[in-house]
């Protein structure tokens, strides 16, 4: 089909132009979350528009040839700049995301996104693509094109409606009678004492999550404090909660998210982990607990809790299905090689 495929910047675009796309944007969110009340336009205009030093967005938007009424498909890569202090093992990496609206897929859009996308990290010093999808369209495009699944995960959701409380409490009192000796603390920012501590557990948690994938997240102290700047510039509400035990020591961290203008009613559950020394004891257990009753305790716009964990990371998929969690969809990530998709598009260096 004949279509204009235009470079889309929404730093200066025009407030029209804009609202044309978080239109295209909106309608692929109730697509993929229909459950979901949409996020406040606002605040997604302010994240668009908003500067970002450390990172290179490159985007595009696609339009029926000769009309500009409604864009019909967009697409984004990202990358660190050089340079950047983002502490990833590995930086010869890009996200991209694809997006063709429902009525206009399988008509190659995506396949010209994708070339575009490609010649455009060639001149890079990028090596690897990653991209995510829970559509099953998307498992087949990046099949199609010899993408390696590298993680299967499951996002799971639970109502707070439809929580059962009475075991809820009955895990937290087991366990802190199983461990008496440890306490439990809430950080929105990590104490300058422990900071250090905090980011070398945090770096050994998430090294622990099974997966496919040969980079991972390390996490530095000012890693940390970058993104605490951030979540209170946002107005992000970020809390981190602790197992300390008896000899000071950090044990056990989980975290939550709860983005205040843009979804109010969500909170977003990070990951749990507790230091393999430290197992065993219910600590685990005993976060998710504790996290639950203090966002019922403090958030009464929160609805309900979403989580996402890898399918083959049985121990808190068990935790979270006895919590009272359903699933809600799969979500699948995927690499691509750079210089085989160039090969395949028959790009030259």
């Amino acid at each position: 089909m004949d279509i204009n495929i235009e470079p889309f910047h929404p730093i200066d675009a025009s407030n029209e132009l804009l609202d044309k796309y978080l239109e295209f944007y909106f309608n692929y969110l109730k697509e993929r979350d229909p459950d979901d009340p949409l996020p406040s336009k606002d605040y997604i205009k302010h994240r668009y528009r908003k500067k970002t030093p450390q990172w290179v967005f490159k985007r595009w938007i696609v339009f029926n040839k000769g009309s500009k009424d409604k864009i019909i498909a967009a697409s984004s890569c990202v990358y660190t700049v050089t340079g950047a202090t983002i502490a990833l093992k590995k930086k010869d990496r890009a996200r991209i995301r694809i997006i063709v609206a429902k009525n206009f897929r399988n008509q190659g859009i995506g396949t010209k996104l994708l070339k575009i996308i490609t010649s455009e990290l060639q001149k890079t010093n990028k090596r690897v693509i990653e991209t995510t999808t829970s559509f099953d369209s998307g498992r087949r495009f990046c099949e199609k094109f010899d993408g390696k699944l590298i993680t299967e995960s499951t996002e799971s959701r639970l109502y707070l409606r439809r929580v059962d409380w009475r075991l809820i409490n009955q895990w937290r009192i087991e366990n802190q009678q199983r461990n008496p000796e440890v306490s439990i603390e809430l950080f929105t920012k990590i104490p300058e004492k422990d900071i250090e501590e905090f980011c070398e557990l945090y770096t050994e948690v998430t090294k622990q999550e099974p997966s496919e994938k040969d980079y991972q997240l390390i996490m530095t102290p000012e890693l940390r404090r970058q993104r605490e700047q951030q979540w209170e510039q946002e107005n992000i509400i970020w809390e981190t909660m602790i197992t300390r035990e008896s000899t000071g020591a950090i044990s056990g961290i989980t975290e939550i998210s709860i983005y205040q203008k843009g979804l109010p009613t969500n909170a977003y559950q990070g990951f749990t982990g507790v230091r393999e020394k430290y197992r065993g004891r219910g600590l685990g257990k005993w976060l998710k607990a504790e996290m639950l009753t203090h966002i019922q305790n403090n958030y009464p716009k929160v609805k309900l809790v979403i989580t996402d964990n890898t399918n083959i990371n049985a121990p808190m998929l068990s935790i979270n299905r006895r919590m009272g969690f359903q699933f809600y969809k799969k979500v699948s990530e995927y690499t691509f090689e750079i210089n085989q998709l160039a090969q395949k598009f028959g790009i030259k260096d």
